[in-house]
């Protein structure tokens, strides 16, 4: 807090439209999930700060490199005792990027004369701290400071604050948070009155005439480092301590799975962007591990959400562990003239990177998105994804005709155990399809879901991510849903161990559920949130990330569709594109956000039918 100074407007975060595609680097993605938090106990010594403005991901990433682990977000409450927008992004982008963080409510010198506000503002910041998922047991601070309230007398003054300060600490308390307080100056309370308003603990004010606890102190502020600029913000730099009671600083930090395995979300994050586009039969080395908040070793492999732009003949692109032989099967199909994505998860390989290959005959502009990664070593645990060398189970020739299906042994081959594997990650592709249509990949032996797994148009080669629990003899099934014969392709990327998971990051299967579908109502430029949680097998608590398939049918424009965590900035990068004529579909790993939700953005000039069917979660 600045000693003396007015609360200021919280910055609002917020990104303009992006066009089909943007390029923007790593430091300003900005789609943050509300991440599921846990109450944490901050160490004595931890280098901290506080801000009253909110601070952007490029910020926070830089007073990292300064050594800060933890921040002390201000929930910005206004004259009208309402929270403001914007304090809610730096909370959830604080914690994807690993910080422990706690909250506070600054003050309002006009509040001060009426002690009834103390219940109304308590009230506001609790509510805004619960619907981001703020844990219980964690501290919210009240900023107490320039108490002289005008036309009182002294015992006026203090009787009126005393009373005030009881209000909040009530409601604050009763809510399960830890009510604390920081005493400024000017001040009207003394030492003996702030021991006796209600507050758990306190926070040391800079200033060395402010009253100060004889309790001591959970986090102090840095007389010497108060209010500088670093890494292009305002700042006051606080270390934490324990006080004269045993009581340390508590807050929120997001879990990191620890298991093998186990699957971690990350901020998503631009890792490459060829610009100048990639020549035909190049490959671009892409360094991944201990960049954004994917950590430096132990990790098994990353989800890569990788784009192929402005190719001029057809092709494909492969992504593979640097440092290895380039496999003979491709990651994603590209069409000429059109921008194309698709998800992969791929290990990491010699210097923590990853290849991507230009197989087109053109050059092509390639951009890597990284969403997230795996623990590595041996799983053990229900829901534990374990990565395979990248390896062809199936090439149907032209044999699969309209209307049929195909049967592909999963267990027991390249790479998944014969027994143990509940789901297994495929690339599936549609090779020269003689008309347009769709596959369907679902468990052998069960009934054919009606959601379908990949779309794609006559002639156009496309290919899809899939997460598919296998059935019968440990099988999968593909069904063609076009009206003429179509080349199939599957390649394994990895399995999950079966059973239902109850480890941080684990990843459970349901039966595909169509969760959402728009008819033709999705006009141009427009959102659509979903409601994830507690529908189609998806609890209504405990699941942090969507496995879910988006598909535009029949669009009559060209475009693209984002799917992002509800609650959040829209991300300046597309889920998947569409083209007018032609229904698309693509596969994304989606944080769930705010009330269990997802939301979707129709980014074409035109209204689109949009479909989402949800395939699996992970805790």
């Amino acid at each position: 807090m600045r000693l003396s100074r007015s609360l200021a407007p919280a910055l609002i975060l917020a990104l303009a439209a992006s066009a089909l595609l943007a390029v923007s680097s790593a430091s300003t993605a900005a789609a943050y999930p509300v991440p599921t938090a846990v109450v944490t106990t901050v160490p004595a010594g931890a280098k901290s700060f506080d801000n009253i403005s909110a601070d952007s991901e490029s910020v926070l990433r830089c007073l990292q490199t300064h050594a800060f682990t933890h921040d002390v977000v201000d929930v910005n409450t206004g004259a009208d005792d309402k929270v403001r927008a914007g304090w809610e992004d730096e909370y959830s982008t604080a914690l994807g990027l690993g910080y422990s963080v706690s909250l506070f409510q600054g003050y309002l010198t006009s509040a001060w004369k009426t002690p009834a506000r103390g219940t109304t503002r308590a009230n506001a910041v609790v509510g805004a701290a619960k619907a981001q998922g703020y844990p219980a047991g964690a501290t919210i601070f009240l900023n107490v400071e320039d108490t002289k309230i005008a036309g009182q007398t002294s015992v006026q003054n203090r009787a009126t604050i005393i009373q005030w300060i009881r209000n909040w600490t009530k409601v604050v308390a009763a809510a399960g948070y830890k009510p604390g307080l920081y005493i400024g100056v000017p001040q009207a309370l003394t030492a003996a009155d702030i021991a006796n308003v209600g507050a758990q603990v306190f926070w040391r004010s800079a200033s060395s005439s402010a009253p100060q606890a004889a309790q001591g102190f959970v986090i102090q502020q840095s007389a010497a480092q108060f209010d500088i600029t670093l890494c292009g913000t305002r700042i006051d730099v606080d270390t934490t301590s324990t006080d004269n009671r045993g009581n340390n600083l508590t807050g929120a930090v997001r879990p990191r799975p620890g298991v093998a395995g186990m699957y971690g979300v990350i901020p998503t994050a631009r890792f490459y962007d060829s610009g100048v586009q990639l020549a035909p039969g190049a490959t671009a080395t892409v360094k991944v591990l201990g960049r954004g908040t994917v950590p430096t070793s132990g990790v098994s492999a990353v989800a890569v959400n990788t784009s192929a732009i402005g190719a001029t003949s057809t092709g494909y692109l492969t992504v593979y562990p640097a440092g290895t032989a380039r496999p003979s099967i491709s990651s994603m199909q590209v069409p000429a003239g059109r921008t194309v994505s698709n998800l992969s998860i791929t290990r990491p390989g010699s210097g923590g990177a990853v290849n991507v290959y230009n197989g087109t005959g053109s050059a092509v502009r390639v951009v890597l998105d990284v969403q997230g990664y795996y623990v590595g070593g041996a799983t053990a645990h229900p829901g534990a994804f374990t990565p395979i060398a990248p390896g062809r189970f199936l090439d149907s020739g032209a044999t699969v005709a309209p209307g049929t299906a195909v049967t592909v042994k999963m267990a027991g081959r390249g790479g998944i155990p014969a027994t143990g594997a509940g789901t297994v990650a495929i690339n599936l592709t549609a090779v020269s399809p003689a008309s347009s249509g769709y596959l369907t990949v679902y468990p052998t032996g069960s009934n054919r879901p009606a959601a379908s797994s990949m779309q794609f148009g006559a002639g156009q080669s496309r290919s899809a991510l899939s997460l598919v629990r296998t059935g019968t003899d440990g099988s999968i099934t593909v069904f063609n849903g076009s009206a003429g014969a179509v080349r199939i392709i599957v390649d394994g990327q990895g399995w999950y161990r079966a059973g239902a998971g109850t480890r941080v990051g684990s990843f459970t299967p349901i039966a595909p559920v169509r969760f959402l579908d728009t008819g033709t109502s999705l006009t141009a430029g427009a959102s659509v949130t979903v409601r994830i949680a507690g529908r189609g097998g998806v609890p209504a608590t405990g699941a942090s990330v969507a496995a879910v398939n988006v598909t535009a049918v029949n669009p009559g424009v060209t475009g693209y569709l984002t799917v992002y965590p509800a609650g959040t900035s829209r991300p300046a990068t597309s889920t998947m594109q569409f083209w007018s004529g032609a229904s698309s579909a693509g596969q994304i790993l989606v944080p769930i956000g705010a009330n269990g939700s997802v939301t979707l953005f129709n980014g074409s000039g035109g209204t689109v039918r949009v479909v989402l069917d949800v395939q699996g979660y992970s805790r």
